[in-house]
Order: structure tokens, then sequence, then C-alpha cells
């Protein structure tokens, strides 16, 4: 016989590739006739393999259209983005700031040391690799301009090659904003491990309530905070988003040299909670929430 190949994978003989067909066919009826439970577990497995590879096939489409864009973007000397404002000095020393939406990118434009802070704004929740396939994921503006911005793709990494040394995740002081913080760090995680693991992803603290007092002010970051204060005189504010703050209380509370800026250390642990919290099962996180949470606490 003559084969297509050296691995000898098919056959070109036109002739035997049909008795070869015709063989296997009688075979698989004898074998359904015999054993149709098996023949149907069997039939089972192979249509799993079938979705599998074109899943990995689309997969593989995906990254290397995503890194195509990506790599083109990286070369470009200037980003053709809105969304994103790059530092003056790019570089290991140098931090993007991640944040959602245009009234809190502004607002950081104009409190960042330019030289060495970038800002990049979402416009949204940042979508969830663990719930969502890698293609849609890639497919993603908002994900491709993130990876662009930090100068790294979907192959090998290498940390020579990053535009920031560290990003900083800006996102409102409440419930909402620590869903916000979470999708980054989840996309990061997934997308970019060695990354989060060499410690680069920072989260940036704004204040929750400001107290003025004739011309100071007072920073408070947590209601634990807050409560406990000594000193009660003042109008106090209540921040529930970073829009509401004017430059000058951002460029104070966040940009200050003792600003509130928590490095992520990533552990196997925090592998874990991600994956049980963050990803597709949900009975994990009911149980947490009735075993865990205080309902006599929840108001009408």
């Amino acid at each position: 016989p003559s084969f297509s190949d050296q691995r000898k994978s098919q056959i070109n003989n036109p002739n035997l590739r049909g008795l070869t067909d015709q063989a296997i066919s009688n075979s698989l009826r004898d074998f359904h006739a015999s054993d149709p439970n098996g023949f149907d577990k069997l039939a089972q497995m192979f249509a799993k393999v079938e979705k599998a590879e074109a899943a990995a096939e689309r997969a593989r489409e995906a990254i290397m259209s995503a890194n195509k864009d990506i790599q083109k973007r990286t070369k470009a000397k200037v980003f053709s983005s809105d969304k994103l404002k790059d530092a003056e000095e790019l570089g290991q020393n140098s931090t993007l700031i991640v944040c959602e939406g245009d009234s809190a990118l502004n607002a950081l434009a104009q409190a960042r040391d330019t030289k060495k802070y970038g800002l990049l704004a979402l416009r949204g929740k940042s979508i969830n690799p663990l719930i969502n396939d890698l293609e849609k994921v890639l497919e993603n503006e908002e994900v491709r301009l993130i990876l662009s911005a930090l100068g790294l793709d979907l192959g090998p990494y290498k940390s020579k090659n990053l535009r920031y040394g560290k990003l900083a995740i800006a996102a409102d002081q409440d419930l909402d904003g620590n869903h916000v913080f979470l999708l980054i760090l989840v996309l990061l995680n997934e997308l970019i491990p060695n990354f989060v693991k060499e410690g680069r992803v920072y989260r940036l603290e704004s204040p929750l309530y400001v107290v003025s007092s004739g011309q100071i002010e007072k920073y408070y970051y947590t209601e634990e905070d807050f409560r406990e204060r000594t000193n009660t005189k003042g109008v106090v504010s209540h921040i529930k988003g970073l829009g509401e703050l004017t430059s000058t209380q951002m460029e104070k509370s966040m940009f200050a040299k003792d600003q509130k800026i928590t490095q992520i250390k990533w552990s196997e642990e925090m592998e874990v909670l991600l994956k049980r919290f963050m990803g597709k099962d949900v009975e994990y996180r009911k149980d947490f929430i009735f075993n865990n949470a205080d309902f006599s606490k929840v108001l009408d």
C-alpha cells in the first residue's frame, strides 16, 4: 500500500481505503449488536474527545489572534486608546493603575504623578475567565488592552518585556468595588499567573470617609477606622465612589508618601479560594453564605 506520509496515518490507494472503511463499519455493527451499552459508551467517549479537540483548536486560534493583536500594539510607540493614559517613564519602576469608568480615570489623571503612574479605565466589570471560555475572554477588547499595556502576550512569560513593573487596582471601597477588584485579580491570575506570583499586583486603597474641619481633612479607609476615630468634629462625607473625590483629595489620600497600597501575595490557598468563590461552583458559595452569614443583621 501507498501511504500519505511517513507516519502512515492515511492510505493513498482508493481501493484499500474502501476495504478498510468496510471492515471498520462491519466491526462496529457487530460490536453494537453484541454489546449495545458498551457501544454507546464508546460513542459518547468519541464525541467528548471530538468536542474537546474542537474546543482546544478554538482556544489555540484565539491565543494566536490575541497575541498577534497584542504584539502589534506593544510595538507601536503610542497606544490608540482613550482608555489608556501611559506614564511618561515606562519600565520596572512604573505602575499601571486600573480603575472602572471615565470619572475615576479623569480624577486619577489629575492627581497622579505622570512620570511613574499610567492609567487604564475599564468600561465595567471585567470578564470572568473562570466561568467563560478562553476564546470569549481573549476576544474581549479590555482584556487585550490590559495585556498590551503591560507588554505581555500569552506566550512564555518574560518580565523583561514589561512596560509596567506593577499593576495597582483602584476600585471603590464597597462590596461592588471588591467584586471589581476580584474580577481583575482572577483575570491576571488565569492569564499571566507569573506576574501575580512575582508580587506585582497591588490594591490602591481610596478613602471611604472624608472628615473636613476648616482647611484640614482626615481620611478614613475602613468603617472600623471611622467608627473608632477620637475626634468626632467636622463635616463627614461618605465617599461612595472614586469619582466623588476631587483631584486634590485623591492626590493627598492615594498618592502621598503614606499611600494605602496593599501587595497581593500569591499562595496556593489564594488560588483555591479564588476558584471557589469566583468559579462555577455555586453550591460551595451557597454553603459558605449559609454557614457564615449573620442573617440577624440583614435589614428589610
